[in-house]
C-alpha cells in the first residue's frame, strides 16, 4: 500500500448482487477510480442511484459504461464479476485480455454451468500473475470463524442444512464451502448421493435459471454433509452441525446460533451478524490492498468444491430430462 496512491476497482455485472458490491467498495478508506461495466443500461442506472445512496460526498471517482474498452490497458488493482454463470468464462477471458494488468479476481458463484470451462479457466489463469477468489463469505463472518476455532480438532464432523425454498442449487455451493471451512481440508473429496433429490426442477429465483429441491448427501472420510430444501414454504434455512463433542445449531432464519458444550451439558445462545453483501466487499478490498491476500476462498479449492458439486447435479439432470446433460442451469 503507498499512501495517497488511488487503486482502480472494477465491477462487471451491475446487477442485483454487482450493485450491492458496489455499495460496500463506497465504504472503502483509500481513494478509488471505480469503474462499474453492464451492457444494460437500466442495470448501470439501478447501480448508479444504489451507489447515491450510500456514497455521499465521496472521495471515490466512479464511472458507469456499457463495454470494458474503459480498461484498456489500465493497471486494475481488483475487479469483481458479479455477471451470471452463463456468461462468466467469457467474461473472465475478455477481461484478462483487456486490462494492462490485474492483481485480483473475485468471481461470483456458482462459478460455471459447464464442467469443462474451469479447466478452460484454470488454464487461462496459470499463464496469469493475477490471484483470483471465489465470494464464498461465510468462512470471513465472525460466528463461522468462531465456530470453526471450537469443533477443527473434532474427529468428524457432520452438517446437516434444511429449510424451504433456499436454493439447494444456486446456493448449495456456500454450503460445501463451509462444511470443507470447518474440516480445514483444501482438497476435499465428497462422494454425492442424489437419490433424495426431487424429480423436476424448479424454476430459479433468478430468471432463465433452474433450481433442485428434495436431498443431497455428500459423505467424507471424516463426515457428511446433508442439503435438504423443500419445494414449497417461506423460504428458510438453518444448519445443523453435529460433533462427538459439541451440537450446534445456526438459525439464518432467526439470526440466532446455539452452541451446546457436551462435556457439561453447557448451551451457549448468541446473535448471528450475517452482514450483506453491501458491507463485505469493502473489508475484502481493504484486506486485498493491505496484505495482497482475503478470506475468500481461492480459485483451486474452490473449482474442486464446484467441480464435485456440480458433478452430483448433473448425474441427477437425466433421471429428469431422459438424456445426458452436460449443461447445470443454475447460477
Amino acid at each position: 500500500m503507498v499512501v495517497g496512491q488511488r487503486y482502480s476497482i472494477g465491477v462487471i455485472g451491475a446487477g442485483e448482487l454487482g450493485s450491492r458490491h458496489l455499495q460496500a467498495i463506497a465504504l472503502v478508506k483509500e481513494p478509488l477510480d471505480v469503474y462499474v461495466i453492464d451492457p444494460n443500461p437500466q442495470s448501470l442506472e439501478t447501480a448508479k442511484s444504489r451507489w447515491e445512496e450510500v456514497a455521499g460526498d465521496s472521495k471515490h471517482n466512479v464511472y458507469f459504461e456499457i463495454s470494458m474498452g474503459c480498461l484498456s490497458s489500465k493497471l486494475m488493482e481488483t475487479v469483481i464479476i458479479a455477471t451470471d454463470s452463463k456468461h462468466r468464462k467469457s467474461v473472465i477471458f475478455e477481461l484478462l485480455s483487456t486490462v494492462g494488468g490485474l492483481k485480483n479476481l473475485i468471481l461470483e458463484k456458482v462459478l460455471f454451468q459447464k464442467l469443462q470451462d474451469y479447466q478452460e479457466v484454470e488454464a487461462l489463469l496459470k499463464n496469469s500473475d493475477t490471484k483470483v477468489f471465489v465470494n464464498c463469505p461465510r468462512r470471513i463472518i465472525d460466528i463461522y470463524k468462531k465456530i470453526k476455532g471450537i469443533i477443527v480438532d473434532q474427529p468428524s464432523i457432520h452438517i446437516d442444512v434444511v429449510g424451504n425454498n433456499w436454493g439447494l442449487g444456486c446456493n448449495g455451493i456456500h454450503m460445501v464451502d463451509i462444511f470443507s471451512f470447518f474440516l480445514n481440508d483444501d482438497k476435499l473429496q465428497i462422494s454425492w448421493n442424489d437419490n433424495g433429490l426431487d424429480t423436476e426442477v424448479l424454476a430459479s429465483t433468478r430468471a432463465n435459471y433452474s433450481d433442485f429441491s428434495g436431498r443431497l448427501f455428500g459423505q467424507t472420510t471424516n463426515g457428511s454433509l446433508s442439503l435438504t430444501s423443500f419445494a414449497t414454504g417461506e423460504p428458510n434455512v438453518s444448519i445443523r452441525i453435529t460433533t462427538a463433542g459439541y451440537r450446534i445449531i445456526m438459525d439464518e432464519h432467526r439470526n440466532v446460533c446455539s452452541i451446546e458444550d457436551m462435556s457439561n451439558f453447557s448451551l451457549e445462545e448468541q446473535p448471528i451478524d450475517l452482514k450483506y453483501q453491501s458491507n463485505l466487499t469493502n473489508l475484502v478490498i481493504e484486506s486485498l490492498i493491505h496484505t495482497s491476500s482475503c478470506e475468500l476462498t481461492p480459485y483451486k479449492e474452490s473449482m474442486n468444491l464446484h467441480l464435485s458439486f456440480l458433478s452430483a447435479l448433473l448425474d441427477h439432470l437425466p433421471k429428469i430430462e431422459g438424456r445426458k446433460v452436460e449443461i447445470c442451469p443454475i447460477t
